[in-house]
This record gives C-alpha cells, structure tokens and sequence, in this order.
C-alpha cells in the first residue's frame, strides 16, 4: 500500500498540465529585417501560453492521457497475484471502450482467480503448523508479489518518461502557435524585433513601445 502511494504521488506530480519549462524559450523574436530601427515590441509568453484556449483543450488531454495511466498501475496493484500474461489479458479487455459478453466473462474469471490467490495467501500466512507444500506454495505467492512490486516501479518510471515526452510535444504545439502569431504581427506593425517580457521569474524587457501580448491573445483564441 505504501508503494502504490508513492506510485501514485510520483505520477502526480507528473501531470501538472503543459509548463513553459518544458521547452528552452528564446528571449526574443526576429521580425523582418527590412523593419530594422522601425521599433521594438514585446510579448508577455507566459501570458500567452496560459490563456491560449488551445492549451487547456491540450491540458485535458494530456490529464486523460495520464489518467490512463494511473488506471492501468491501480489495476496492477490491486491483481498483484495474476501473473504478467493474466494481467495483460485483464487490462486489455478493461480499457476496451465496451466489451462483449464473452470479454466481460474473461475479466470476472481473471478478477476471481486474482481474489481466490490472495485469500489462499491470507490463509498460508496465518495458517498454524504449515506443511512442507504450504510453505513452498506461500513462497511462490511470495514472490509473485514481490516480481509485481518491482514492475509496478519499472512502470511508473516508463510512464512517467511517457508523460514527460507527451508535455514536451502538446507544449510545442502552443509554442509554435505563439511564434506563427507573433511573427505575423510584428510583420504587420513594422517591429524590428519583439522581446518576450517574461519566462517564469525572469524578466527580459523592462520598457517597449509596442505590448502585443492582447492582440496575440486575440488571435490566438479566435482560431
């Protein structure tokens, strides 16, 4: 139980939405050169980035994505005696969108011989003057929790590995959109160059004439 706890927590923690920090950020975004000295804008990406609608729609995405997840170790956990092949069967049939009768009867065969083992390993360990065949079948039981405990780690940390790319890659998206929309504009007014006002705690722009971070937003949100 414990283990699943810091499972879960671990994952947690990985889903904390699109980040900035996902991506290295340029301070500044090349305008047309022919627009030299015309002036200097700024934008405020990190504005941007978190009111951009399509962020949060790529938000939720990627929660579903790691609730998937979070669904499949809570499954793990749960059937710690199936053995691999038992438990691929199970989870398969599971995150099918909806199962045949047949299907349905597998997953009660396969959540019925995960409870039947557990109980039989409840009454070894608590059994009194255990046979020679009790104590080796306790030991197998044993170890086939112990072999669980382990995947369930080496899970977590492909999963999370998992969740990490997909940020990197919904967060790219909004960027890039940023950038597409911030060019254009800049093209439009005649700015040499637009400064990004902040990335987290960093501020790169004290003053600028031109702030085009709401007609960014507008057009970002209007597609």
């Amino acid at each position: 139980m414990i283990i699943m706890l810091k499972l879960r927590t671990m994952l947690a923690i990985s889903l904390l939405g699109l980040s900035m920090s996902a991506l290295i950020l340029g301070s500044a975004f090349a305008a047309d050169p022919k627009a030299a000295g015309a002036g200097f804008g700024s934008v405020d990406i990190q504005r941007a980035f978190n009111e951009y609608d399509k962020k949060k729609q790529l938000d939720q995405e990627l929660q579903q994505f790691g609730d998937q997840l979070t669904q499949r170790l809570d499954l793990r956990n749960a059937n710690k005696l199936l053995t691999p092949d038992e438990f691929k069967q199970l989870a398969d049939l599971k995150a099918k969108p909806k199962q045949t009768d047949a299907e349905q009867k597998k997953i009660e065969e396969l959540l019925a011989l995960s409870k039947q083992r557990e109980q039989e390993f409840q009454a070894l360990q608590q059994k009194q003057d255990s046979t020679d065949a009790d104590k080796a079948r306790l030991k197998e039981l044993q170890e086939q929790i112990d072999k669980t405990d382990a995947s369930l780690k080496e899970e977590l940390a492909r999963y999370r590995s998992e969740v990490a790319q997909k940020t990197v890659e919904l967060s790219k998206q909004v960027v890039q959109d940023i950038e597409a929309v911030v060019a254009s504009i800049a093209k439009e007014k005649g700015l040499a160059m637009v400064f990004a006002k902040s990335v987290g705690e960093y501020t790169f722009v004290v003053y600028s004439n031109v702030d085009i971070t709401d007609e960014v937003l507008k057009r970002l949100n209007k597609k």
